[in-house]
């Protein structure tokens, strides 16, 4: 007898927060690209999964999946970014994870588990990692000078004007420094920005460029705050976090400037990095990144196991409840 299938619910399930775990589950896939606000499973279905829970249209599709009690998994996406969390207009009234919309947050790592947890979700956070970094390994730097540093922005840099104005600031105030120091032989800048930060700028897109590759020839990495912070942590690449808006950080650095006069002596500091710091940093990413096991098979056994305890629970006649902790 075959079993439900897993729906992946997203308008497209072909990017990397899917196409990278779906081999290990055992169960068939169904993936559902169109949809609309009235969307609901038109056959039997073990568990349905997605990221888009920030949308009116999803937030009123999980409502009702839990009304109906089934076992539905929200994946966390990247890391937590205080002003996208509490500061922007969202378009669910659910916000970010504010509650939880499914029966469980697939999260990236310990300290996002106890963030979202603490906003009312208590037993709804699985420690899972994020299963597109499984296979993110980079070499060390090459021995050249000058060194590199990368500099990187979020995909989204801004939430509001008043932001947008804060992040070009920090920006040009670096891009100014990084220039005295270019000229003087000390190290080399590429920068990997987004939005409208090329243009502001005067720097070319690498849209084209991986990550992975800009990644393998830095020695260093200046990030606004982003996913891409824990990405150079797990590289073993110093990372500073850049931030004038000064907002709550929720994965701390051993690196940060909100200001042009600390600008000068952070980037020293990236280019001979005291072992301390980068201890702090190495303890950080084990916080805020779950690297103890490869994250595809943990969030497939997850998906697995919700979807058991639903067919068990609907087969018994009781109530569908999951454990509070599924994964160790």
């Amino acid at each position: 007898m075959n079993e439900p299938p897993v729906v992946f619910l997203s308008r497209r399930t072909d990017q990397p927060l899917y196409e990278t775990w779906r081999e290990f589950l055992r169960r068939p896939i169904l993936d559902v690209n169109e949809f609309d606000r009235d969307w609901f499973p038109s056959e039997e279905v073990g568990a349905v999964v997605s990221h888009d829970a920030y949308r009116q249209e999803t937030h009123d599709i999980f409502v009702r999946l839990i009304d109906r009690r089934i076992p539905t998994l929200i994946l966390a996406d990247g890391i937590l970014e205080y002003r996208n969390s509490w500061e922007q207009e969202h378009q669910s009234p659910a916000g970010i994870f504010n509650p939880v919309l499914g029966h469980k947050l697939a999260c990236i790592g310990p300290s996002q588990c106890r963030f979202v947890e603490s906003w009312g979700n208590a037993g709804k956070c699985e420690n899972v990692g994020m299963p597109r970094l499984d296979d993110f390994h980079i070499p060390p730097p090459p021995s050249r000078e000058p060194p590199l540093i990368l500099v990187c922005s979020a995909r989204k840099p801004w939430f509001s004007e008043a932001d947008k104005k804060l992040v070009v600031q920090s920006m040009e105030e670096l891009q100014e420094t990084a220039s005295g120091l270019e000229e003087k032989g000390i190290c080399k800048f590429v920068w990997r920005l987004t939005d409208d930060l090329q243009d502001i700028l005067g720097h070319g897109s690498r849209d084209q460029v991986p990550l992975a590759q800009d990644m393998a020839e830095a020695h260093a990495v200046i990030s606004t705050p982003s996913t891409i912070v824990l990405e150079a942590m797990k590289s073993d690449r110093p990372v500073a976090v850049m931030d004038y808006t000064n907002s709550p950080a929720y994965v701390q650095s051993a690196w940060s400037f909100n200001h042009k006069g600390m600008i000068s002596q952070v980037i020293a500091d990236l280019l001979d990095p005291p072992r301390a710091k980068l201890g702090f940093q190495q303890t950080v990413l084990r916080d805020c990144l779950q690297i103890d096991e490869p994250a595809s098979p943990r969030l497939a056994r997850l998906v697995e196991r919700m979807a058991d305890e639903g067919e068990r629970c609907k087969s018994s006649g009781v109530p569908f409840v999951l454990p509070e902790r599924i994964l160790d």
